[in-house]
C-alpha cells in the first residue's frame, strides 16, 4: 500500500494532528476498499497496525485522543469486523474520552462563568464518559468545588434578597444577590440584578465582569468578549478578567469545543 502508508510512516505526532488525521483517513480509505474486495489480509493488518502506533503517538504527545470521532468509528468498524475486539474496545475507549474532554472543559467553562448549576451537570458527565485516569481526580475536586458553591447560592440567595427589601440600593447585597442568581442559573433574573448596580455604579469592575459573563450565557459571545477585552486593558493584573477573556477568545475561535 504506497501513498498514505508511507506518508504515516513518516509523519511525527509534532507535526500536526489534523495532517495525521488527514493521512489516516485516506489510508483507511484503502483498507476499506481492501476489505470489501477480499484483498491482502497482510497488507491490512500492517496498515491497521501503523494507525494503531500513529494513534498513539498523537495521544501521548498531544494528551487527548485524535480530533475525529469519524476515524475512530470506522477504525471500530473495521476491527469488529475482523474479530479484533481488544483494539475495537480501544477506540471506543478513545471517543469516550474525548466526550469527557468536552464536558470537562465545558463545565470549566462555565465555572469560569460563575453559573455552577451548569458546571455541576457538565462535570458529572465527564465523569460519566471518563477522563484520563490523570485527570480524574482534578475533575471531581472541580466537580465538588461547583456544587458546594451551588449549595451556598441556595442557602444564602433568599436572606440576601429578605435583605435587599430594607437596602434597595445596597451595591454589595445587590452584587451578591446576582452572583448567587448565576451559581444557580437564573440568568434573566441575574441580569436585571446586575443591571441595578450598573445603573447605581456603571464603572464597577465585579458588576461589568459579571455583565460579561451573563451575555456569554445568553449567546452574545461577541458582546461579552469586548467587555472582557476592556476590563483586560484597564486592569491587567487581574487575573479574573484575563481568565475570563482567554476562555472567551479560545471559544470563539472553536477551541474549546471539540467537536
Amino acid at each position: 500500500m504506497p501513498g498514505p502508508h508511507e506518508e504515516l510512516q513518516q509523519l511525527d505526532p509534532s507535526d500536526s494532528m489534523k495532517r495525521t488525521i488527514e493521512v489516516v483517513d485516506l489510508l483507511l480509505g484503502q483498507i476499506e476498499e481492501e476489505e470489501e474486495g477480499k484483498g491482502d489480509g497482510e497488507a491490512v493488518s500492517r496498515a491497521l497496525g501503523l494507525i494503531a502506533e500513529k494513534e498513539n503517538e498523537a495521544v501521548s504527545y498531544y494528551m487527548r485522543p485524535l480530533d475525529s470521532d469519524e476515524i475512530y468509528n470506522r477504525l471500530i468498524n473495521l476491527h469488529e469486523s475482523r474479530g479484533e475486539m481488544d483494539a475495537a474496545d480501544h477506540y471506543k475507549s478513545m471517543i469516550d474520552q474525548r466526550r469527557a474532554r468536552k464536558w470537562t472543559r465545558y463545565g470549566d467553562l462555565h465555572s469560569v462563568l460563575g453559573d455552577n448549576t451548569l458546571a455541576v451537570k457538565y462535570f458529572e458527565r465527564a465523569l460519566f464518559y471518563g477522563p484520563r485516569d490523570d485527570v480524574v481526580d482534578e475533575v471531581r475536586k472541580a466537580l465538588s468545588k461547583a456544587g458546594k458553591r451551588v449549595d451556598k447560592a441556595g442557602s444564602r440567595l433568599p436572606i440576601t434578597l429578605k435583605k435587599l427589601e430594607g437596602r434597595p440600593s445596597d451595591v454589595k447585597l445587590i452584587g451578591d444577590a446576582a452572583k448567587y442568581l448565576i451559581d444557580l442559573n437564573m440568568i434573566e433574573e441575574a441580569i436585571d440584578t446586575n443591571g441595578k448596580i450598573l445603573k447605581l455604579a456603571p464603572a464597577d469592575f465585579e458588576s461589568l465582569h459579571r455583565e460579561g459573563c451573563l451575555q456569554f450565557l445568553v449567546g452574545n459571545r461577541e458582546e461579552a468578549m469586548q467587555i472582557f477585552s476592556t476590563l483586560k486593558e484597564d486592569n491587567p493584573n487581574s487575573t479574573k478578567a484575563k481568565s475570563a477573556y482567554n476562555w472567551t477568545r479560545d471559544l470563539l475561535n472553536g477551541d474549546v469545543s471539540v467537536d
